[in-house]
């Protein structure tokens, strides 16, 4: 069986946690096209109502369908728990991929269900229970308790990614998870994987599902990617600190950044 090809990827998140998966895009498939669009002027969403995250999800992909995109990723575990039905009737021509689901598909197909799963995640998605629910759609039996951990968005935007106070609250978080018997961790919040080096110090038997990771995984094994290799940027607001705390997540150059109003 084929794989399709397609140009451009539009990936969008509240703000800057969503730069992890583009990151890992870029590892996955160079020569794509991305197009990334950071909602900075509405940032967190991990606290607004659902109804809230929704309409501003709709309003980020009509910014991003105007770049004739090929598929949009969901960059964002908040959104991604609420929003993905209501942009699927949207988008009726372009593919949607979450950071749950492929995640949810690790677990199971590594059988990591056999003790209880723990998530790490904002208090949105953890009211959600978007993990439990994906992982219980295709494995029943698996328990799974959650954390919400909002703290570590800021700290993962101010670049405090390792070090003893960042351990210190990492460990307040996670331990409450370990007590639960956990073996797994689900990093659910795009921002979290830069704190993976830190967690596998702490704790090294643990096994740690990366959002990021496994959603750009699943893309590059869904299609081929033919672009350019061209990655441009779009923000809501505060360009100046995009690009500098963005360089906390991508690690690379930032220098096609451009204002957008929703």
């Amino acid at each position: 069986m084929s794989v399709p090809n397609i140009s451009t990827i539009g990936v969008f998140d509240s703000g800057m946690g969503g730069l992890t998966v583009l990151k890992s895009l870029r590892q996955y498939m160079p020569d794509v096209n991305l197009i990334y669009l950071g909602d900075t002027a509405r940032l967190p969403y991990g606290t607004k109502s659902p109804t809230t995250v929704i309409n501003y999800a709709l309003q980020a992909v009509e910014i991003l369908l105007e770049y004739k995109i090929d598929i949009i990723v969901v960059a964002c575990n908040t959104a991604s728990s609420v929003a993905i039905n209501c942009l699927e009737q949207r988008c009726k021509n372009v593919s949607i991929f979450g950071v749950i689901l492929p995640g949810a598909i690790e677990v199971v197909c590594n059988r990591w269900f056999i003790k209880p799963i723990g998530v790490l995640a904002t208090e949105a998605t953890v009211r959600q229970g978007a993990y439990a629910d994906a992982i219980h759609t295709m494995e029943p039996s698996a328990k799974v308790v959650s954390a919400p951990a909002q703290l570590l968005v800021a700290l993962a935007e101010e670049g405090w990614h390792d070090g003893e106070i960042v351990e210190k609250i990492l460990s307040k978080y996670i331990d409450s998870l370990i007590y639960q018997d956990i073996e797994t961790l689900v990093l659910g919040c795009t921002h979290f994987p830069v704190f993976t080096k830190t967690i596998r110090q702490l704790y090294p038997s643990l096994n740690i599902v990366n959002s990021a990771d496994t959603t750009a995984s699943r893309i590059a094994n869904t299609y081929r990617g033919i672009g350019s290799g061209k990655t441009t940027f779009l923000v809501t607001d505060s360009l100046e600190r995009f690009k500098r705390v963005g360089a906390y997540f991508w690690h690379n150059s930032m220098n096609d950044i451009k204002l957008v109003d929703l």
